[in-house]
C-alpha cells in the first residue's frame, strides 16, 4: 500500500513502511515468546475516555476534509 504512494511522497512512504515492518516484527517476536495472547488483549482492550475523545476529534478533521471534495461514484 505504502510502495505504491513512494514516488510521490518517499519520506512519509518511508517512515510508514517502517512502522508496519517494526510492528511485524514486534508481533511476530510476541508470538515466538509465547505473548500472543498478551498481544490481542492490548488491541482488544476496552477505550477509555480519553480514546474517544481522540476518536471524535480526529472524525471531525476528517469530516470537515471529506466535505470538501466531490465523492466520486
Amino acid at each position: 500500500m505504502f510502495q505504491k504512494q513512494f514516488d510521490q511522497h518517499p519520506l512519509h512512504s518511508t517512515i510508514e513502511i517502517a512502522k508496519a515492518r517494526g510492528k511485524q516484527l514486534i508481533y511476530h517476536s510476541a508470538s515466538t515468546l509465547g505473548l500472543w495472547n498478551c498481544m490481542i488483549a492490548r488491541r482488544s482492550r476496552v477505550p477509555n475516555a480519553a480514546d474517544y475523545q481522540q476518536y471524535h476529534h480526529a472524525r471531525q478533521i476528517i469530516s470537515k476534509i471529506a466535505a470538501g471534495h466531490a465523492v466520486a461514484v
